[in-house]
């Protein structure tokens, strides 16, 4: 894919590290923890790259674990607002998570469960963790659906797809933000920085893809496999990429 997303996937977990100075300058360390295990994760995934000895494949699967065991923490956030136990909760559920056999891995994946336990945080939520909790289920399932690419339309399917992608990052860190003792006004502020932020790159990056006919092989990776925002990046590095994509001329 070309720089514009790669900027506009970077750009949009600045508004979740801006939420990382909150919970350091106010000595919440252990919401401080659980936040940058999942952006750290995060990033590891849109680099798409190995990292560990571990696959791409392992670390798309690690985030989604990461981002359950976060909706377990903000159920008990807003429940019982125990710094100390919802760590060890969260640390909990990530390991449980991760040492399932890997059949259950591959089911705890599926939007249902991501659905599932949102909705039980949102039962208790306010009403901007509604909208944005509920707009995340939707874009969660829908986004099994923009990943089928129409190979006549790729650039324009692959743009829906990552666009539904940079939606959820921002839908969650929304309904963080609601589990603050940050204003409205300190929303706003995050927001309008990141659209002006988006706005700056989509108006001085080039928008075009010049490798979309690499992408023609894209509906042959593993159901859960992230498509990769670049792909001879993808495939120097990851075999199950270079295996797909291995047709085209890198």
């Amino acid at each position: 894919m070309n720089k514009l997303y790669r900027t506009l996937f970077l750009g949009a977990y600045i508004p979740s590290c801006i939420l990382l100075i909150y919970y350091f300058t106010r000595y919440y360390f252990a919401y401080f923890l659980m936040s940058g295990v999942y952006i750290g994760i995060s990033m590891i995934v849109v680099l798409h790259q190995p990292l560990l000895e571990k696959s791409v494949r392992y670390w798309a699967m690690l985030k989604r674990v990461a981002e359950l065991a976060l909706i377990v923490s903000f159920i008990l956030r807003s429940t019982y607002n125990n710094e100390l136990f919802t760590v060890v909760m969260f640390l909990l559920c990530a390991t449980i998570l991760d040492k399932l056999p890997t059949i259950l891995q591959s089911n705890i994946e599926k939007p249902a469960v991501y659905v599932t336990l949102m909705m039980l945080f949102l039962s208790q939520a306010s009403v901007v963790a509604q909208v944005a909790g509920a707009c995340s289920c939707f874009l969660v399932i829908y986004e099994h659906v923009t990943k089928q690419i129409d190979v006549k339309n790729i650039e324009e399917n692959l743009k829906i797809h990552f666009n539904v992608k940079l939606l959820q990052v921002y839908m969650f860190f929304i309904v963080e933000w609601t589990l603050t003792r940050l204003n409205e006004w300190a929303l706003l502020f995050i927001l309008t920085g990141s659209i002006a932020f988006n706005t700056y790159a989509y108006m001085t990056l080039d928008r075009t893809v010049p490798d979309v006919q690499s992408y023609a092989n894209v509906n042959a990776l593993p159901a859960a496999y992230p498509i990769p925002l670049n792909i001879n990046e993808a495939c120097r590095h990851c075999s199950i990429a270079k295996q797909v994509f291995k047709d085209h001329d890198l």
